[in-house]
């Protein structure tokens, strides 16, 4: 990150004031927030670092590491660098302390719940292998009386658009690891293996099976799969396995809770700054722990 990128860091945030105002003043744009603070860097670092850097995200900290000539900069960056150190696990651990109480609860992390957050990741572990009768199942459970049915057409649609932002997001990170592997292909020019053809003049069939391994994929990441593939990927399971992907569902969602991607079902503030779910003996072995990794 470069200078202009750790003064917009700052300037994008409400919570800060960095021109002076008289009461009833506007706001200022984001543009003359990050220009003042621009000039206030490039005067004197270790003053800008003193005063902002505890607004500034670790990567933005790391702008700051080549001074090593600059005494102020870098103790406060050593200051700055414990503290976060310090704070990320405490939330860390609150989070977790928050996550065993919700799994007691069982509400948050139920299958519904979980499902209703992830659909496109639940379907790949859970979801396609379910049999007829535990579909049907699930569908009365959550049915029995008219309101219900109206909240699960609400839940149901918000489910079906995440479950489209999902699989966007799949087929996306797909193709870009096709992408990188075709760059690193031309960038060995195409000779491939000597002694072997070259790739331009590879057997049909080799081309074939690729693109029909690409399309499989790619239907299956948009939901275009047969529903005769997916009863034959159910018969192949044995119960045990089931079992297996489930426990593996349920194990990803705890860590997507404790890295912080449910915000839009949960308010991590609440837990992040709550300071009756420490465990004050862990918490002072942490803060030993941080101060010491900074030397």
């Amino acid at each position: 990150m470069d200078a202009v990128g750790v003064c917009e860091a700052i300037a994008v945030r409400d919570d800060v004031h960095v021109i002076s105002q008289q009461r009833g003043d506007p706001e200022p744009a984001v543009e003359e927030k990050k220009a003042a603070l621009l000039q206030q860097l490039q005067a004197n670092p270790g003053t800008f670092l003193q005063r902002w850097g505890s607004r500034l995200p670790a990567k933005a900290l790391r702008y700051f590491e080549p001074m090593t000539d600059d005494y102020v900069v870098q103790f406060g960056l050593r200051k700055l660098q414990v503290d976060q150190r310090r704070r990320a696990t405490t939330v860390r651990n609150r989070r977790y302390r928050r996550m065993q109480q919700l799994l007691q609860e069982g509400t948050f992390f139920s299958e519904e719940a979980m499902k209703e957050r992830c659909p496109w990741l639940y379907d790949q572990f859970v979801g396609r292998y379910l049999s007829d009768a535990e579909v049907e199942q699930r569908v009365q459970t959550v049915t029995q009386c008219w309101s219900d049915q109206l909240l699960a057409h609400t839940v149901g649609q918000r489910t079906t658009e995440r479950l489209h932002l999902e699989q966007q997001a799949a087929l996306a990170s797909w193709e870009e690891e096709e992408e990188e592997e075709e760059e690193e292909a031309d960038a060995d020019g195409g000779k491939g293996i000597p002694g072997l053809p070259s790739s331009a003049s590879q057997p049909t069939r080799a081309v074939s099976t690729m693109a029909a391994t690409t399309q499989s994929l790619e239907q299956q990441l948009l939901g275009d799969e047969s529903e005769e593939a997916r009863d034959q990927e159910r018969a192949q399971l044995s119960n045990e396995e089931r079992e297996r992907l489930r426990e593996e569902f349920s194990r990803m969602m705890q860590e997507r809770f404790l890295r912080g991607e449910d915000e839009e079902f949960f308010d991590y503030s609440a837990v992040d700054d709550n300071p009756d779910l420490d465990d004050l003996a862990a918490r002072a072995r942490d803060e030993q722990d941080a101060y010491f990794d900074a030397d």
